[in-house]
């Protein structure tokens, strides 16, 4: 149950940088880039959040677009905004997909990285002289 929560907890940490990172580049228009950024960094936070390991990190980075998504067509439709229903494959199509590549990028580069940083580190804890 506690990974469950923890899993939830990263998606919900992802979707949180996701839509941070769309606002400020919404509101600064110096920061205009980071709506490109929004998807890798909202990937790696959601991997980090989720823990060691490979597969859960890697679920929640694909999770947080979807949710994103989610989220804003709920708050559309709290605001009375009715999509044609051809628009829902045009968003899987064009944000769904990108943005899942993305942010599952990132989050594999970040699991990677963990790894090679943890192997390293118990590499030099293996070589390091023993304490009297």
């Amino acid at each position: 149950m506690r990974a469950a929560l923890r899993w939830c907890g990263a998606v919900a940490v992802g979707v949180a940088a996701f839509e941070g990172l769309d606002l400020a580049a919404s509101r600064v228009p110096i920061l205009s880039w980071l709506t490109l950024a929004s998807p890798f960094a909202a990937g790696a936070a959601a991997a980090w959040s989720a823990g060691p390991g490979i597969v859960s990190p890697l679920l929640a980075a694909a999770a947080v677009p979807w949710a994103r998504i989610g989220v804003d067509r709920a708050v559309g439709m709290l605001r009375g905004v009715a999509l044609p229903p051809e628009i829902g494959p045009l968003v899987i199509a064009f944000f769904g997909v990108s943005w899942t590549g993305m942010s599952v990028g990132a989050g594999a580069a970040l699991a990677v990285a963990r790894r090679v940083a943890g192997r390293a580190a118990r590499g030099r804890a293996s070589t390091a002289a023993p304490r009297a």
